[in-house]
């Protein structure tokens, strides 16, 4: 299986393409085992709804939606002085989302991202090298 997480804060804008061209590229590409990720932190805008409303427009596909709700240190100073073990840090968030993932084979997309079909011919390739291993 492979996993895409998806982190996702305020994305109404952007969400629906984000998940819709990992499922489109997944299916060109003949990804038969992935699963979607999302991970709602600390939203205020509709990105749930969209979420959730992606989730009914495509439920052949395999998508979790949860929520992480503590706030996570921003990137730079406050990262680095904040204890990797705090419920805080950016480690502990990643860890979280990590952890929610199935696959053996896991790619972080922010919700802006859009997953390409020459990316993901490159991931399915070389997925199935070290695979076949």
């Amino acid at each position: 299986m492979v996993s895409f997480l998806v982190k996702a804060r305020d994305a109404s804008q952007t969400l629906k393409r984000a998940l819709k061209s990992i499922v489109d590229v997944c299916t060109a590409v003949n990804f038969d085992n992935f699963e979607i990720v999302v991970v709602i932190h600390l939203c205020v805008d509709n990105t749930e709804q969209i979420a959730r409303a992606f989730q009914k427009e495509y439920p052949h596909v395999d998508m979790r939606v949860i929520h992480y709700k503590v706030e996570v240190s921003r990137p730079g100073v406050a990262t680095f002085v904040t204890p990797p073990d705090n419920k805080h840090s950016l480690a502990t968030y990643y860890t979280f989302c990590w952890k929610l993932c199935r696959g053996l084979h896991r790619f972080k997309f922010d919700s802006d991202m859009v997953l390409s079909l020459p990316l993901a011919m490159y991931m399915k390739n070389n997925l199935s090298r070290l695979t076949s291993h």
